[in-house]
């Protein structure tokens, strides 16, 4: 598995997008306390995402629209307290689960 934050320095807001790549499952994970967007969407067989933010997350807007997802998870906010922004438009949602 790759580390698509491991060179991120401090004091960087970094903007993380991953569209059009075919990802069947994700798992965002690392040094992301200076990421302020997410955007994962327009990948059609992502059915499975996993996220992980740190305790002091700048995460702000969280765009995951145009994907398969069958499930929102609780996990996914744990530690966003800076998030105004989430789209799950066009997926498979199902189920969402709250805390």
């Amino acid at each position: 598995m790759s580390k698509a934050f491991a060179n991120i320095h401090t004091n960087t807001t970094a903007i993380f997008i991953l569209q059009n790549y075919h990802l069947r499952n994700a798992s965002i994970g690392g040094p992301l306390e200076d990421i302020r967007t997410i955007k994962i969407s327009f990948n059609t067989r992502l059915e499975a995402l996993e996220i992980n933010m740190p305790p002091n997350s700048s995460l702000e807007t969280l765009i995951l629209s145009n994907n398969n997802l069958t499930t929102v998870s609780p996990e996914w906010l744990i530690n966003t307290h800076n998030l105004t922004e989430i789209s799950v438009a066009n997926n498979s949602i199902c189920e969402y689960v709250l805390i």
